[in-house]
């Protein structure tokens, strides 16, 4: 009898530790090779943790669950998203962020070269969300978008206000999908609404071309003949351009270049490489070392600060670290800044360009920057 009621006590023991587990532990149960596999996943704070009081966040969680109007707007996952992304904004560095995994999806789509949409470059001008260019060949392009185009509306709603990251959200979206856009056009008085079906974009991140190029006396400037257009007394010139330094660029960078390089050989017309990076966001720093390799034979090409005193040569502000968290989530936490070999941090500063140029507002078909490139390499 006592023997049973020994039993009965070291069960209702094990079940006691085993609850208490499940209760402060994710367990999943995976059957492989005809035998159970069981993993234990901690929701136990970190030791460095435990002193945080929780108790207010909890009490406002409930207070939110018990007095909201609107119960259907009470999304859990959403909560637990919002108040992750503010935990990480708290720090105040922008490019230290939570991406849920819609985000987080198209984050990686853009690294990749290849995602589901209309295929259009945005941007932001005087607070409005702008076309800087349709992608060729993409829906965006074959439903008459313009570069310029100003887009008021999207599927019906007001874009006053919405950051970039908003814009890109709301227009992409699945293969085949529609999606209406109200834009307004310069030399338009009214707004019209462009019907365009979502596509799969494939976009290459390293681009480039050879051409001859001739000066207009006329225009007092140099003029880019068209692929193929021959002119025997003409300089020639290659243009790349680098649009972001994702999963492809550095194969992508050694094609174009080989086959370039074909071109330009013992060519004594040929003046040098323009290099385009307008407008690229940015990507793997080590794609970055890379094509910075190939210009720079020897020495240092950035210096990377991680903020304990220790400096390294490096390749590109500031580093962020991309970090998967499962169920499509993933984190990106700035590790360290990178200054120029000279020690400059050029963070929310940039660059001044020895020769400034601006764009020609009145005619945006025309590239004043590329054509003063020109100019400069031929002098």
């Amino acid at each position: 009898m006592r023997t049973n009621i020994l039993h009965l006590a070291v069960i209702a023991l094990i079940a006691g530790l085993i609850g208490y587990q499940v209760g402060v532990s994710k367990i999943s149960f995976e059957w492989k090779q005809y035998k159970p596999k069981i993993t234990v996943e901690s929701r136990k704070p970190p030791t460095s943790l435990q002193t945080v009081d929780f108790s207010l966040f909890w009490s406002v969680w409930e207070k939110v669950e018990n007095s909201y109007y609107d119960k259907t707007v009470l999304d859990p996952q959403k909560l637990l998203n919002g108040a992750i992304s503010g935990m990480v904004q708290s720090l105040g560095d922008p490019y230290t962020v939570f991406l849920p995994p819609t985000q987080n999806n198209d984050f990686k789509q853009g690294l990749s070269g290849q995602f589901q949409g209309i295929g259009a470059e945005l941007g932001i001008r005087e607070k409005q969300i702008i076309v800087i260019a349709p992608l060729d060949g993409t829906p965006a392009q074959k439903s008459g978008i313009k570069a310029g185009d100003a887009i008021l509306k999207v599927d019906g709603k007001d874009t006053t206000g919405w950051t970039l990251s908003q814009a890109v959200e709301k227009i992409r979206g699945p293969k085949g999908t529609e999606v209406i856009l109200t834009i307004l056009r310069k030399e338009e008085e009214k707004p019209k609404g462009i019907k365009i079906v979502r596509d799969t974009i494939t976009v290459k991140s390293v681009t480039g071309w050879v051409r001859n190029i001739k000066y207009q006396k006329e225009k007092s400037k140099y003029e880019i003949l068209n692929e193929g257009e021959k002119c025997d007394d003409c300089l020639q010139v290659t243009y790349i351009r680098l649009s972001q330094f994702g999963d492809r660029t550095n194969q992508e960078w050694l094609t174009l270049v080989n086959d370039l390089d074909l071109k330009i050989k013992n060519n004594p017309r040929f003046k040098g490489v323009i290099l385009d990076l307008r407008n690229n966001p940015g990507g793997y720093l080590g794609d970055a070392n890379f094509i910075a390799s190939e210009f720079i034979k020897s020495g240092t090409v950035v210096i990377q600060d991680k903020g304990n005193n220790e400096t390294s040569s490096f390749g590109k502000g500031t580093i962020q670290q991309a970090e998967d968290l499962g169920n499509g989530a993933g984190l990106h936490v700035t590790i360290a800044k990178w200054l120029t070999p000279n020690g400059t941090w050029v963070h929310e500063k940039g660059l001044t360009p020895d020769i400034s140029v601006s764009s020609d507002e009145k005619d945006q078909a025309r590239d004043t920057q590329l054509e003063k490139a020109i100019e400069e390499l031929v002098k």
